[in-house]
């Protein structure tokens, strides 16, 4: 009815640790009522499928762009997929290759803890912390805007530090 293709991706063990997607489209956007298939007409399509490949080699993305153009809905579209793929559901894309993960770790922007005498930037850190924690090689991690709450500054080199501890931890 709307165009897109429902398929059952491969499974592949975790040692493989890849996640290969064609075409992929947020599943979420199947449940959004009548005007879902407004979003794949044929002439103006206006939801852009997505390829991933993610393997050992190619394991680490910076998304950038500006604000509302989908950045997030692609990290969200990504985990459920994985975690949908695992389950043995049907995912919305044209082929998928997903190898199984013992964890599907999702960061997005926290909120200010003014009660508890926290800030933003610390309630990031203790997320991110707590995911480095429990995260292993065999893990999908995905971080949307982990050092929000500080300088573009020190957000690059905190970020910049993230990325080479999961990097060192092989997720």
């Amino acid at each position: 009815k709307i165009g897109v293709k429902m398929i059952l991706p491969n499974l592949d063990s975790k040692e493989r640790r890849e996640l290969i997607l064609e075409d992929v489209v947020n599943p979420l956007l199947f449940y959004q009522g009548e005007q879902t298939s407004e979003l794949f007409e044929k002439d103006a399509l206006r939801v852009i499928p997505n390829n991933v490949t993610h393997t050992p080699e190619k394991n680490v993305f910076g998304i950038t762009g500006p604000n509302d153009n989908g950045k997030s809905t692609f990290i969200k579209t990504v985990s459920l997929v994985q975690l949908m793929g695992q389950s043995g559901m049907p995912i919305p894309a044209k082929s998928a290759i997903i190898s199984v993960v013992d964890g599907n770790y999702t960061h997005f922007v926290s909120q200010d803890d003014l009660m508890g005498g926290r800030g933003l930037f610390s309630n990031e850190m203790d997320k991110v912390e707590e995911i480095n924690r429990k995260a292993t090689p065999y893990s999908l991690v995905l971080l949307d805007e982990p050092t929000r709450g500080t300088d573009n500054k020190s957000g690059t080199t905190e970020t910049l530090e993230l990325i080479k501890k999961f990097g060192m931890l092989g997720c």
